[in-house]
């Protein structure tokens, strides 16, 4: 009997968290043995990654809205290619396998992936339960926002980190003229954000309430008229550097003493993963599912979005308390390395599949956990 072939589906194809997730899930099955193939845009970052990693890749244009062209295209591909189940990971190609299904043909089990809370409309997301066979959150958070879906179709697949991803370690002479490089004064103890475009001003704000200065490094960001605004505002002495995108950030972790996330939409942040696998401290925002990853006081601290005095206390508390940030550090690797492995995150998908394909019922629905995993931030330190 043949394999099974899985269709995973993503527009996005930048460096993106969530798109890692999707790398990590596509290699994963691949060397699992598992028959998959992955449609995104031709020339992206995601394409070209599996390529290299041996996955095979149909380049699909995806283009805006609920586009007929879309469904069609994405239908013949489906019957091309054989495939047995469809699993859709972003916005435009969940609308184009929705309208495969409804209007072109297809008849092969639908998955909707969802790897951030969601924001959609109560409408979509009721067309989005109706048309799927199975919507899977990333984490408990992510699983608990999504509205209009039946229950038992809400299932709970938390992903995992690569650590292959970081890459080998740079010498301690690249790391002191990287620091050199950006201008930052090494008797300085140095905070940084690590990520695309959040809520990097938060952490301005903070450092302004903290009071002292420090050296700080936005990585995934380019300095625009309101990070600026905010940077003028820092303690006399601090130091900023902000470095756009940046394809290999590992050099960079190596400067960063403290790690904050400030952001108002995750699922499980990539970015706090190889955070807290390199052994950094994290301070970081109770959303989507960081309070599965982060237990405030053991491996991490978090805060409450929009209470900037809670990150400048954290940070300085870090700061000041070194056998702290070392109980961090050891706690928050142990974390990172064994409660949130790839394997275990291509496992369950499978898992998942398999159950789909076979009729049976489906593992991690969201109606079966103990949702005290996804309890408020003031039940768990109350």
């Amino acid at each position: 009997m043949s394999r099974p072939r899985f269709l995973l589906t993503s527009w996005q194809d930048f460096g993106a968290g969530s798109v890692q997730s999707v790398h990590n899930l596509a290699e994963g099955l691949h060397e699992r043995g598992h028959d998959v193939r992955v449609a995104t845009p031709a020339g992206g970052v995601l394409g070209e990654r599996l390529r290299r990693s041996g996955v095979p890749v149909v380049d699909f244009p995806f283009r805006r809205g609920w586009s007929p062209r879309n469904g069609r295209e994405l239908a013949a591909l489906v019957h091309r290619e054989k495939i047995d189940l469809i699993d859709a990971q972003e916005s435009r190609d969940r609308k184009a396998a929705i309208l495969a299904r409804r209007f072109f043909g297809v008849r092969c089990p639908l998955v909707i992936s969802r790897r951030q809370l969601s924001n959609t409309s109560l409408v979509q997301s009721w067309l989005y339960g109706r048309a799927a066979d199975a919507v899977v959150g990333n984490s408990l958070g992510v699983a608990q926002s999504i509205r209009g879906v039946p229950l038992e179709k809400v299932c709970v697949v938390s992903s995992g980190y690569n650590t292959r991803r970081l890459g080998a370690a740079p010498a301690g002479e690249e790391v002191e003229a990287l620091r050199r490089r950006l201008g930052f004064d090494p008797s300085l103890p140095t905070v940084g954000v690590v990520a695309r475009r959040k809520d990097q001003g938060a952490l301005l704000r903070a450092l302004a309430i903290l009071g002292r200065p420090v050296n700080v490094l936005l990585v995934g960001v380019e300095r625009d008229a309101e990070l600026a605004r905010l940077e003028a505002g820092l303690p006399a002495g601090s130091r900023t550097a902000f470095t756009g995108f940046v394809a290999h950030p590992r050099p960079y972790w190596h400067l960063i003493e403290v790690k904050v996330l400030p952001s108002y939409n995750e699922g499980l942040p990539q970015a706090l993963f190889e955070a807290m696998t390199l052994g950094i401290p994290v301070v970081s925002s109770i959303v989507g599912g960081t309070p599965e990853m982060i237990r405030h006081g053991e491996n991490g601290f978090l805060f409450e979005n929009g209470d900037d005095a809670a990150i400048a206390r954290l940070v300085g508390t870090l700061l000041d308390d070194a056998g702290l940030r070392a109980r961090f550090v050891e706690a928050g690797r142990r974390t990172a390395l064994e409660e949130f492995t790839v394997a275990a995150f291509v496992e369950r998908t499978a898992a998942l599949y398999e159950a789909l394909l076979a009729g049976r019922p489906l593992p991690g629905r969201l109606s079966e956990l103990d949702g005290s995993r996804g309890m408020s931030f003031a039940r768990r330190t109350g």
